[in-house]
């Protein structure tokens, strides 16, 4: 991170994110956001508003 911002370069990282208790079918799933972490949870694949930010970064470049 302080060699990105070292050369002026942006990382992205995800904001709201699925989480679940463990990786298997059976797993109890959720959301949560950068802001209130991830309680005792896994945090897998990006939500609504990291994949507008994804996006607009994509789309920009």
């Amino acid at each position: 991170m302080k060699k990105a911002k070292e050369k002026g370069k942006q990382i992205l990282l995800p904001v709201d994110f699925v989480i679940a208790d463990k990786i298997d079918a059976s797993a109890i799933t959720g959301s949560a956001n950068d802001v209130d972490g991830v309680p005792d949870r896994l945090g897998f694949r990006p939500r609504p508003e990291s994949t507008k930010i994804f996006t607009a970064a994509i789309l920009k470049a």
